[in-house]
């Protein structure tokens, strides 16, 4: 699972995400079709600005080796990141 914990002055929010979600939303980011609609509304706006830049196509094949080896490092701490007004965010395998 998933952590991601921010804190405030104030508050403090913490947003569990299991891997069966992650897996999910990694299968609908990278499906062909939602893929198709990124690149080119990307390259719409890279051709307005006559930029030259090739985006390289992700691939399910990747990612999911990756999601499966996150399960084996549990407590692992991917970003701790504290800004200047105390404001900090951790998110924690």
């Amino acid at each position: 699972m998933l952590k991601i914990t921010v804190r405030t002055e104030g508050m403090r929010l913490t947003i569990p995400v299991p891997h069966a979600a992650l897996n999910i939303g990694c299968s609908i980011l990278l499906s062909k079709v939602f893929q198709r609609h990124v690149y080119a509304g990307i390259n719409q706006q890279l051709q307005k600005k006559e930029v030259d830049f090739i985006i390289p196509k992700m691939d399910k094949k990747w990612l999911k080796p990756i999601l499966k080896e996150m399960k084996s490092h549990k407590g692992l701490v991917l970003v701790d990141v504290v800004a200047n007004d105390g404001t900090e965010v951790k998110v924690r395998l």
